[in-house]
């Protein structure tokens, strides 16, 4: 399954939202589609 992840500019999304949800084994069968990573 593929999850689009919408956020509010206003906040550290990387470290705060992108990457604890990289990291939970338990979220490994999702794709994610993070929008304001590496310049998207």
């Amino acid at each position: 399954m593929k999850i689009y992840v919408a956020h509010s500019k206003n906040f550290d999304y990387i470290n705060n939202l992108y990457e604890p949800l990289e990291k939970c084994e338990k979220l490994k069968n999702y794709t994610f589609i993070f929008p304001h990573k590496n310049g998207q």
